[in-house]
């Protein structure tokens, strides 16, 4: 591995390993109080900035083919301690999508990191399947949802519902609508079954595996 190999593959892992964090941090939010106010923001700014720092160092990589099941059964092991068994895992299909590195990664914790914050205490399921010619990556709750009126504005950048617990910044789903169209996917949102709770669904297009 040459020395920009080994840099880039490096600084893919600090990339997601810095998603985690900041998410978690985005989730202690709610609980900071005077004095520590100051020091949780000087915290959130740093990470910021650190991630910043790493997506500089990145550039602009090229799309790469990888197994979204794959990736999702190695993100959803980050979330044990937060999902505090609401977690269940469905099936896992095997999807060959084309995506930048790390991109993947990045959309699968906004997902269920979304699940964990806003359907508690329900419990959610993480799934990948096929549907057509697109592999579905799916995050489908049994919490309160949200009304249609909520779906086509929850991608919208900062929204937050009117139930939205405190602490966070509203912009998850917008990086992952976001990560997802610049990869030729999108995402969905949508009531779960009968009507209850939210299916969100990332969906990529399929690609031949890598030979």
């Amino acid at each position: 591995m040459s020395d920009a190999e080994l840099l880039a593959e490096t600084a893919h892992q600090l990339r997601n390993h810095l998603q985690l964090l900041a998410l978690r941090l985005d989730r202690l939010g709610r609980h900071v109080r005077d004095p520590g106010e100051q020091v949780y923001a000087a915290a959130v700014a740093d990470v910021q900035n650190l991630r910043e720092t790493v997506e500089a160092l990145l550039g602009d990589p090229a799309p790469a083919v990888v197994d979204a099941a794959a990736v999702v059964r190695e993100r959803i092991r980050g979330f044990g301690d937060a999902a505090a068994g609401r977690m269940r895992v469905g099936p896992l299909v095997a999807a060959p999508v084309r995506i930048a590195p790390g991109r993947l990664e990045q959309i699968v914790d906004v997902l269920v990191d979304n699940a964990i914050r806003h359907a508690d205490p329900a419990v959610f399921t993480v799934s990948v399947h096929a549907e057509g010619r697109s592999a579905a990556v799916e995050v489908a709750d049994l919490g309160a949802g949200l009304s249609e009126a909520e779906r086509g504005l929850a991608p919208g950048r900062g929204w937050r519902g009117s139930g939205s617990p405190a602490g966070g910044t509203g912009l998850g789903l917008t990086l992952a609508a976001r990560l997802l169209a610049e990869a030729g996917g999108r995402l969905d949102l949508a009531a779960g079954a009968r009507g209850a709770g939210l299916r969100a669904v990332a969906r990529l297009p399929l690609t031949d595996p890598p030979g």
